[in-house]
């Protein structure tokens, strides 16, 4: 067991889409909803570099820790700036997007 397949699905989504900064935006305690917002983002973002600089990137495999959140999972209609079902993926895919922007670049840099 890694620390990756430990700690990644408490970030993510569960039955309904929302993570945990999400439940709790939802229930009315936005404080914590941006704490817990902050620690999602500075895990998600500790962990999937780690993934790409090891050379194990997000995967849709059954048996990767990443398949919860997968790019075809997201909902196109969740808006990042709110809490509720699928905001918090929202949020974190963008976080993707920029780790793995920089990651092509820094790639790129290096050849």
């Amino acid at each position: 067991t890694t620390i990756t397949q430990v700690l990644l699905p408490l970030l993510g989504p569960d039955l309904e889409g929302c993570t945990p900064s999400d439940l709790a935006g939802v229930e009315g305690h936005l404080e914590l909803a941006e704490q817990v917002r902050e620690i999602e983002t500075t895990l998600f973002r500790a962990l999937l570099t780690r993934a790409l600089e090891s050379n194990n990137p997000p995967s849709s495999s059954s048996s990767s820790s990443w398949t919860w959140f997968c790019p075809w999972r997201l909902d196109p209609t969740a808006v990042m700036d709110e809490w509720g079902p699928g905001s918090g993926v929202a949020r974190l895919e963008k976080v993707y997007q920029d780790i793995i922007m920089q990651h092509e670049s820094k790639d790129d840099g290096a050849s």
